[in-house]
């Protein structure tokens, strides 16, 4: 967890530096893709804090799994949409989300430097 959190870190740490237009959590991500990818990073690195992520995630998905197995036509072209519709849905749900912790950091840190003045 705390190389994940290392990278969140370095990804706001660089959009502070270059005013760069994207999330710095979103940064960190891609950052910790690039350096998997590269080999640079090992998997066992960030293995287990990753594995309790996704373990944790299971008690939101578990729910959505037993419907599908009560409702097969959602097997079809009806599934298809509703998994491009929950797709959608979560990528809004995350870029409004880092958006508004983006705008709440950069208002705490304009309020702080109002008051010093």
């Amino acid at each position: 967890m705390a190389a994940l959190i290392g990278f969140w870190r370095v990804g706001e740490w660089i959009v502070k530096r270059t005013g760069a237009p994207i999330p710095g959590a979103i940064l960190g991500l891609f950052i910790v893709l690039a350096l998997l990818l590269s080999g640079l990073l090992p998997v066992r690195t960030i293995q287990l804090g990753s594995k309790w992520l996704m373990s944790e995630m299971l008690l939101f998905f578990l729910p959505p799994m037993l419907a599908l197995l009560n409702y097969p036509q959602f097997l079809g072209v009806l599934g298809l949409k509703l998994l491009l519709a929950i797709a959608l849905g979560i990528l809004v749900v995350m870029v409004t989300t880092a958006f508004t912790i983006e705008f709440c950091v950069w208002a705490g840190r304009s309020r702080r430097a109002h008051a010093s003045k």
